[in-house]
């Protein structure tokens, strides 16, 4: 059946928000790797385990109405014959859940990492948010701050979490970021997302303490407090 046919037909069976989400913006996920067998994986618990996405979005660029085609933009995308396709809407209340799902499948893996002796990095000293334009207050029903905030939670020891708003991120789709492509023409090299969020985490590569204004101060309380007590038991 042609993808617009399809669309049409899945669209019956939404609420009136996601058809409307549908005819704004339409959005088609590739699986990759191409068509495999069995049930499509659900996104969510993808990215709660660690695994990363499954799907590549894209934004639909044109659609011929009388065959029922699709285009995607020029040089995005190379489809090959019996490649599995989902359609996919913006949604905030998924984006959120998204969100969090990302960050419980890091803390998986770090937990994994840490209990199978495999971890011997240092903890983590920094964090820089970077979400494209159309995030931000306006996905997340209007609250500022939302992926900062979420990072800050699943990372309550970082002093520092900073960022910027991008028109584009590079990144991969397994869960790593922006690490370099090996050449190999792998499903799973580095590309450019025009619409999604980067998190960027620093870690002490020679283990020296990270200075933390936050840290100093309380230990400055903690040591004048200290030292008024021994001074009121004279």
């Amino acid at each position: 059946k042609p993808p617009l046919a399809e669309a049409n037909f899945v669209m019956k069976a939404l609420s009136d928000d996601d058809q409307a989400f549908m005819r704004r913006a339409l959005l088609i996920g590739l699986e990759r790797g191409g068509g495999s067998i069995g049930s499509t994986p659900n996104e969510l618990a993808r990215l709660a385990n660690g695994e990363g996405y499954r799907f590549t979005v894209k934004q639909v660029a044109s659609a011929g109405m009388k065959d029922g085609s699709v285009t995607f933009p020029l040089g995005s995308v190379n489809v090959a014959p019996g490649a599995r396709c989902r359609f996919f809407v913006r949604d905030g209340d998924f984006a959120k859940k998204e969100v969090e799902a990302l960050w419980t499948g890091y803390k998986k893996k770090e937990l994994e990492g840490t209990l199978l002796g495999g971890n011997d990095m240092n903890q983590p000293t920094g964090c820089i948010v970077m979400p494209t334009l159309d995030r931000g207050a306006k996905l997340f029903s209007g609250k500022t701050g939302y992926e900062s905030g979420m990072a800050s939670e699943y990372l309550s020891g970082i002093p520092s979490i900073s960022g910027f708003f991008a028109n584009g991120v590079l990144g991969k789709l397994d869960g790593t970021v922006a690490g370099e492509a090996d050449g190999s023409g792998s499903v799973n090299d580095n590309r450019l997302h025009g619409s999604s969020s980067q998190y960027v985490i620093f870690r002490s590569k020679t283990k020296r303490p990270f200075y933390s204004p936050q840290k100093a101060k309380a230990e400055a309380a903690n040591a004048a407090a200290l030292k008024a007590e021994e001074e009121s038991a004279k």
